[in-house]
């Protein structure tokens, strides 16, 4: 009996108030099942077929991360071979009007993709991932990587030189919001804030403790929240941090 595997994905379309800075809302969805059995000749080598909700095909895609975005379905596919803990990143987005999978680009030596942290921004579809052995005891780059869906390109830009594995990245107000456990000899998180509009980096947080750490950034109101290891919410107010001009701040013990 062929195993087949199923998963539902929510296509979101995001729409953006004349104002600017409004949270994201759902106007349409559309259905997409994925199955592993049934798939015709000449297919990747682990291929998975999309198809719509009454069963029809869609075509065919491999086995990787996915992640449903305007228009269709993101996704990567990570080759590592054995022994090592870095590999070649392809990335590739199927379109669910056109049934076609396209390249977008690759990252190679990546040595992990902080692939929850995927955000859709006026289009284009960011993500995390870091540029060498994690686990070693060299430092490993941050890197942003930026996909343009339609014209089919690829973009890489470095966040820090002292990257973490387990970053976090929110969008508010037309800019991305990136989370670092910077790896230097310093103990330290910085958000940085990044602006595709001019595509530059601004470092507007750091954040040092003894005993904490924080876990995690999203969006809210015209700022963002923080969250720490002990479970306690910061909320950067807007009085404090405004969407149009973020002030440099730094937060201790």
């Amino acid at each position: 009996m062929l195993k087949r595997i199923t998963a539902l994905f929510l296509v979101f379309v995001f729409l953006s108030a004349a104002a600017g800075c409004t949270v994201n809302n759902v106007s349409d969805t559309t259905e997409a099942d994925f199955a592993t059995d049934d798939v015709p000749q000449g297919s990747p080598g682990n291929p998975v077929t999309v198809t719509d909700g009454s069963g029809a095909r869609l075509g065919v895609i491999n086995n990787g991360a996915y992640t449903a975005v305007d228009g269709g379905i993101f996704y990567s596919v990570f080759t590592i071979s054995e022994g090592l803990h870095t590999g070649t990143a392809e990335y590739r987005f199927f379109s669910l009007k056109n049934k076609t999978d396209v390249f977008l680009g690759k990252l190679e030596e990546q040595g992990y993709e902080a692939g929850f942290a995927r955000t859709e921004l006026d289009g284009t579809v960011y993500t995390l991932a870091v540029r060498g052995d994690p686990a070693g005891s060299a430092a490993v780059p941050l890197l942003l990587l930026a996909f343009d869906t339609v014209n089919k390109t690829m973009k890489t830009y470095t966040v820090s030189e002292y990257g973490f594995p387990y970053a976090a990245m929110t969008s508010s107000c037309g800019k991305l919001y990136i989370m670092n456990h910077e790896t230097d000899k310093e103990k330290s998180e910085k958000i940085y804030e990044f602006d595709p509009a001019g595509e530059t980096f601004r470092e507007v947080l750091t954040f040092s403790s003894s005993t904490d750490s924080l876990r995690s950034v999203c969006a809210a109101d015209n700022g963002f929240y923080l969250l720490k290891n002990r479970s306690a919410v910061i909320r950067h107010q807007i009085s404090v941090i405004r969407c149009t001009m973020f002030e440099t701040s730094s937060t201790a013990d």
